[in-house]
């Protein structure tokens, strides 16, 4: 369990008993709250380019996929980062 705050790192005091603390307030919990959601739907966003692209494929879809597939893969690995 993290002894400190994931969002703005601070040192938690964690419970004896009951769930740990993962953040130190409820102003970090929303923050996170709002990077995932804005993560998630960026993720989205560009899955479905991605899946339009490859349905239809075009000249311009041709040169868009390449582009389209790392910024999908760094989206997954910070969502998965922000989970984790």
């Amino acid at each position: 369990m993290p002894e400190n705050c994931r969002v703005c790192g601070k040192p938690l005091e964690q419970p004896e008993t009951g769930r740990k603390r993962l953040y130190c307030g409820v102003a970090c919990r929303r923050k996170q709250e709002a990077a995932l959601d804005r993560i998630r739907a960026a993720l989205a966003h560009v899955e479905g380019m991605i899946a339009r692209y490859q349905a239809h494929p075009s000249a311009w879809g041709a040169r868009t996929l390449p582009l389209l597939e790392p910024k999908r893969d760094r989206l997954a690995r910070e969502l998965a980062r922000l989970t984790g």
